[in-house]
């Protein structure tokens, strides 16, 4: 009988060959889990219960919308700029 498939023989998975086994192997489940919900939950899987509950609430999320980055903004920027340049100025006439 073959001895390739024997751990001593086999070839070492490299990083990238490892996370993309691991990430196929979590599609597959996570698919398989979304069948078992739509279907019923026909079989031992929790059926649609298997997520976990949101870590925010789905209401203040929808209603609080995107942070607003004052310093992103292009009057901020401006200010900046002129302060930045008064204080080259004042250092230029105190010393």
């Amino acid at each position: 009988m073959s001895r390739r498939h024997h751990a001593e023989f086999a070839e070492a998975l490299s990083f990238q060959e490892r996370r993309a086994h691991a990430h196929r192997e979590r599609s597959r489940v996570n698919v398989r889990l979304r069948e078992l919900a739509a279907v019923g939950g026909d079989g031992d899987e929790p059926g649609s219960e298997w997520r976990p509950e949101r870590r925010h609430e789905v209401e203040h999320a929808s209603t609080s919308g995107r942070e607003w980055r004052h310093w992103k903004q292009p009057f901020w920027k401006r200010r900046t700029a002129s302060r930045r340049e008064r204080a080259v100025m004042e250092r230029a006439v105190a010393s």
